[in-house]
């Protein structure tokens, strides 16, 4: 850390505020990169909840269906 910290604080104004720029610019691509799979991900989630509630469905039914035969 110390190092890190001798360096920046012997930059310029200049060269400070380009490699902020850049580190603002890699984040951002990061953090669209990140929403993308977030986005992509919700979407497969919220898509699975229709086949698993026809599931509980069916099982449900074949339950009865078993109670029912066994009277």
């Amino acid at each position: 850390y110390k190092n890190f910290e001798k360096k920046v604080s012997e930059l310029s104004h200049e060269t400070y505020l380009k490699e902020l720029s850049k580190m603002c610019y890699s984040s951002s691509l990061i953090a669209g990169r990140k929403f993308y799979y977030v986005k992509r991900g919700m979407i497969f989630l919220f898509s699975s909840i229709i086949p698993w509630i026809l599931l509980v469905y069916a099982i449900s039914n074949v339950i009865n269906m078993t109670d029912l035969l066994k009277r």
